[in-house]
């Protein structure tokens, strides 16, 4: 009896890898793969469909007044188990109206009580979309619906537009332009930063709040070497770095304060799965930095003796800077890159073993290259609490409770 109750219970009652109650794994996983190394994300795609015997996976033509279950905008209400032939009358329900709309979600909007009778799309949700606005109107009554019409009476004056406690501040027609227009925060007053080698203003008014300050209230730092416009008398350069920018000088001391050698390209420490151009030497970078794009580029070139000079790569972790190879080589479909694996966080130690590990181009599957996790890997991670559509399961939990009722019974009759 309790075992019959056990192997009863839905496959969606249980916790999975796949990514919630109406995805299973794949029927036939075997000889199928991740798209690199086993986690969800990895794995999610190419191992998990939505059960077709759920009412978001069915393909159902629904009535004019009702709508599917899966096109719903809340809750997981396509977690309701169907059949093809089932589909039409389990998964089609009555689209909502605009009576069902509680409130309006945007502030200086309110209910237009004259479309109550009028269909949404499908669930109360839909019946304030971005896509349907047909139950909601401006509220005159509120700052937000009168905020087409203000005109604010002085250019120190601004329409908050976006701030929901302005919209829904209460107001009229006549005395909008008293009760909407707020005042502009002031340059010298606001709080904000200025970028490295400028300074706040200390006159004029900011565009609206403080967090428009930065655009029209900041100034070149006559007093900061990022501040000052002057060029290096060659061959020195000028610098880019943060401390650079904010190093104290004026225009009599800008050469000394400002201006420093510039790299030689034969002193570069070119990063790992590149090395140095042999030609270029002698040539010095444009900044004072060695570790900027445009040195690095001017200086360093491609290793083809390593997995990042096979293949191509980013000299920094802002995913724009790269190097290109001529023929850049590929992975297997069944293996992956570790330079796929490097992200913003990723340690200076695990970017310099992914670019610049030993490699030629007969030896790159095996050295680069790592092996996908497998589907059938991804399935057995999630202990068997997740099954392919219409099967059913014991969680492990459970069959203990079973197994261990089943030896209490056994021992009571002996």
């Amino acid at each position: 009896m309790l075992m019959s109750l056990l192997c009863s219970l839905p496959a969606g009652a249980m916790a999975g890898d796949c990514a919630n109650a109406v995805h299973v794994f794949k029927t036939g996983l075997a000889g199928k793969s991740c798209s690199g190394a086993l986690s969800a994300t990895n794995c999610q795609a190419e191992c998990c469909e939505v059960d077709k015997l759920k009412c978001a996976g069915v393909t159902v033509t629904c009535d004019t007044d009702k709508y599917s279950m899966k096109t719903a905008a809340a809750g997981n209400i396509g977690n309701k188990a169907t059949t093809t032939a089932t589909a039409k009358a389990d998964c089609c329900v009555l689209k909502k109206t605009c009576k069902d709309l509680t409130t309006c979600k945007t502030a200086g909007y309110k209910k237009d009580t004259t479309k109550d009778a009028t269909k949404c799309p499908n669930d109360a949700v839909s019946c304030d979309s971005a896509t349907f606005t047909t139950c909601c109107i401006k509220d005159d009554t509120k700052c937000g619906g009168q905020a087409a019409s203000i005109a604010c009476a002085t250019p120190d004056k601004y329409i908050p537009q976006g701030d929901a406690t302005w919209a829904a501040k209460s107001t009229t027609a006549a005395t909008a332009p008293t009760d909407c227009c707020m005042a502009k925060a002031t340059c010298a007053a606001a709080t904000y930063s200025c970028s490295d080698g400028y300074k706040k203003k200390t006159t004029g008014n900011c565009n609206s709040d403080d967090a428009s300050c930065a655009l029209t209230c900041c100034e070149a730092d006559d007093t900061k070497c990022g501040g000052l416009g002057a060029t290096c008398t060659t061959p020195k350069v000028k610098g880019s770095s943060a401390a650079w920018k904010k190093t104290a000088a004026t225009a009599a001391t800008f050469q000394t304060a400002c201006c420093g050698t510039a790299p030689v390209c034969k002193d570069v420490a070119c990063p790992k799965g590149t090395k140095a151009k042999t030609s270029a030497a002698a040539l010095t970078c444009a900044d004072q930095s060695a570790t900027l794009h445009s040195c690095i580029k001017k200086c360093c070139e491609l290793d083809v003796a390593t997995c990042g000079g096979l293949t191509g790569m980013y000299v920094d972790r802002s995913g724009t800077n790269k190097l290109t190879a001529a023929a850049p080589k590929a992975c297997a479909a069944t293996t992956y890159l570790a330079s796929e694996a490097i992200t913003a966080t990723s340690t200076k130690a695990v970017i310099d073993a992914a670019y610049g590990k030993a490699a030629t181009a007969a030896t790159f599957e095996a050295d680069c290259c790592t092996k996908k996790a497998t589907c059938d890997a991804f399935k057995a991670s999630s202990a068997g609490n997740q099954v392919t559509a219409g099967a059913q399961q014991v969680h492990p939990g459970l069959f203990i409770v079973f197994l261990g009722l089943s030896t209490f019974t056994a021992l009571w009759k002996m």
